[in-house]
């Protein structure tokens, strides 16, 4: 099932949680785990120019569509690809290779992420949906990307989900469309999709001698 994911203004744990959800539910933490994504594109933005993403966490390689929930394709295992032919075989090599041709992955962007994963119940303590909030930033200083709630119900829980997704919204959360994620990111990074120059510009020195320009 398909997650929903807020952006929230500030830091939120367990106790923040149990404000937001007024009692309501029961809130359990369940792990926490830190992971490093690579944003993968060509220098001509070619994944982004048909609304598509390749990410690299862990070992993990995830290929999203950006204007739409559909689901991701993931395949576990294997190196960071640079080239087509380093792609796994199957749906992500079918769907990304004729798009890259010769051109080299490069990173476009690099994140890490602090996720703290929670259950939460309802009175009959059963469990309604997962929760994890992803504390996203970028670079050498840890500079903040922002703080997110991701929610994935529990199968036949939808009203439920709904009304928790109603009370993050009241407290100033902004739910995030499919593919905000990934401009969020690339705006914070100082990326800008679709752009590009084809050699790298470089500042000419009148003292330089012509067979250096």
């Amino acid at each position: 099932m398909t997650a929903t994911m807020f952006r929230v203004p500030g830091p939120i744990g367990q106790p923040t949680l149990a404000r937001v959800l007024d009692g309501a539910f029961t809130v359990i933490e369940e792990a926490v785990l830190a992971v490093d994504t690579a944003y993968l594109d060509t220098f001509d933005w070619r994944l982004f120019n048909r609304s598509a993403s390749l990410l690299y966490s862990g070992d993990t390689l995830t290929l999203a569509l950006l204007n739409t929930d559909k689901k991701k394709v993931q395949v576990i295992g294997g190196q960071r690809p640079v080239f087509a032919w380093d792609l796994p075989s199957g749906a992500i090599r079918k769907q990304v290779a004729g798009a890259l041709e010769m051109r080299a992955l490069l990173v476009r962007a690099q994140t890490h992420t602090l996720t703290t994963a929670y259950r939460v119940l309802n009175d009959n303590d059963e469990t309604i949906c997962q929760l994890a909030v992803d504390a996203i930033s970028h670079g050498l200083d840890g500079d903040a990307v922002g703080i997110f709630v991701r929610l994935l119900p529990a199968r036949g829980y939808d009203r439920e989900l709904a009304g928790i997704g109603h009370r993050f919204t009241e407290t100033g959360a902004t739910e995030l469309a499919a593919g905000e994620l990934f401009d969020v990111v690339m705006q914070a990074t100082g990326q800008q999709p679709g752009g590009y120059q084809p050699k790298p510009v470089v500042p000419l020195d009148p003292a330089m001698h012509a067979d250096k320009a």
